[in-house]
């Protein structure tokens, strides 16, 4: 049914309500926003390339949570370590018992040694996907564009320290493509659900027609819908698919 043939006093569903706000408002924000996180992961990737010391040091020192993508930094710097173990030496920080290598081990006994946990991974990243929309409540802000600077610098530091340290692109690839194409676009959704609903917020403020409580309830439903089955499969597959695909990848 079109909205021609809708009568005047016709109340729209739930999910007709979703899918319009996603056709009208969010889904033009959700491509702009992915292409300027594209952009900026590869910038800061090309920063850390050149001085991966630096991207590691980043690493060790973003607090837990605050990214959604820690997680994948964390796998990053193990990986790096245990193929430099003279990172060690170097740099007291980094000393680890699991700098010990790989070679042999299975998919299953890297993701226990690493300490993933899917468990533990989908609430991570839930609560970097939810902290993204709850910063669009503030307005004038705009918040969610933080949230989506600070995970490209952070993946842009994980990427760019294992090439700086000679990995081969295909390790990278092997240890984000499986559960990013799940993981990122929860986030990106997330980040662009979170800009929209200030926008929205903002405009109402300043007396303009728009509709808040429509668009809460909108994002609400989308976030339930879309961003929670995508982080589920993301940490199953971070956890019981990933590390195997590491593992080919680096031909162990």
């Amino acid at each position: 049914m079109n909205d021609v043939e809708m009568r005047d006093d016709y109340v729209p569903t739930a999910l007709e309500s979703m899918r319009r706000y996603w056709k009208r408002d969010v889904r033009k924000t959700f491509w702009i926003l992915t292409a300027l996180f594209v952009v900026l992961t590869a910038l800061f990737t090309a920063v850390y390339a050149d001085d991966p010391w630096t991207g590691l040091q980043l690493l060790q020192e973003i607090p837990a949570g605050l990214d959604g993508v820690a997680l994948d930094s964390t796998a990053a710097h193990d990986g790096v370590h245990s193929l430099w173990p003279e990172a060690a030496q170097d740099v007291p920080a980094l000393e680890s018992p699991r700098a010990a290598a790989y070679d042999g081990w299975s998919g299953r006994a890297l993701a226990e040694a690493i300490g993933l946990d899917p468990v533990m991974l989908f609430f991570h990243n839930l609560q970097a996907s939810g902290t993204a929309v709850l910063l669009g409540l503030a307005p004038f802000l705009f918040l969610p564009l933080l949230a989506l600077f600070i995970n490209a610098v952070v993946l842009g530091a994980a990427l760019g320290s294992m090439f700086g340290f000679g990995m081969a692109a295909q390790w990278a690839v092997a240890g984000i493509l499986p559960h990013g194409i799940f993981e990122l676009p929860a986030l990106l959704l997330s980040f662009a659900l979170g800009f929209t609903l200030c926008r929205k917020l903002t405009a109402r403020v300043c007396r303009r027609r728009a509709r808040p409580l429509r668009a809460i309830g909108c994002t609400l439903l989308m976030f339930v819908l879309f961003v929670l089955p995508l982080l589920a499969v993301a940490a199953a597959v971070e956890c019981w698919v990933t590390p195997d695909a590491m593992l080919s990848a680096m031909g162990w």
